[in-house]
């Protein structure tokens, strides 16, 4: 499920699932211009990333309810949140028992306890673990500094 603007961009994002293979049947198409991000990475490996969420940004829980057929009939679902939150728990709230939600929180912010739950697996970087335990320093929140700490902190969450 996604939104995509009546644009060169949307077109092309949709003829490319379609050359694929892919139906692009849960795709909603309007609303604001296709979202676009730009991504770059240093000589370290570090990346940063702007992005411009356009017709996806404008994805809502009505949305996902109107497609909850969809994301019932799926094993997997995976979601980012460059969609709004709201809408990204409307989309756990519909999954069918035993589905499967991948979830890469980013861009990172705090979730919702209902959230963190329903992630099998919860994909996150360093940045993303630090948000998401609720610190911007390098003690991931008070986990300490070391990821392994971090991954148990979010997994006794």
């Amino acid at each position: 499920l996604a939104r995509v603007g009546d644009d060169a961009h949307g077109r092309l994002l949709l003829d490319s699932q379609r050359a694929a293979g892919v139906d692009p049947a849960g795709v909603l198409v309007g609303g604001a211009p296709t979202g676009v991000a730009l991504i770059t990475v240093d000589p370290s490996g570090d990346n940063s990333i702007v992005v411009s969420p356009g017709a996806n940004g404008r994805l809502t829980p009505e949305d996902v309810r109107a497609a909850a057929g969809l994301v019932r009939s799926a094993r997997v679902v995976s979601a980012q949140l460059e969609i709004p939150l709201e809408t990204v728990v409307e989309t756990v709230r519909q999954l069918a028992p035993g589905s499967r939600f991948v979830l890469n929180p980013s861009p990172p912010r705090e979730l919702p306890q209902e959230l963190l739950e329903a992630c099998d697996p919860l994909i996150v970087n360093e940045h993303e673990a630090k948000v998401i335990l609720g610190g911007d320093g390098a003690d991931g929140g008070g986990a300490g500094d070391d990821p392994e700490d971090w991954a148990r902190a979010l997994l006794a969450r």
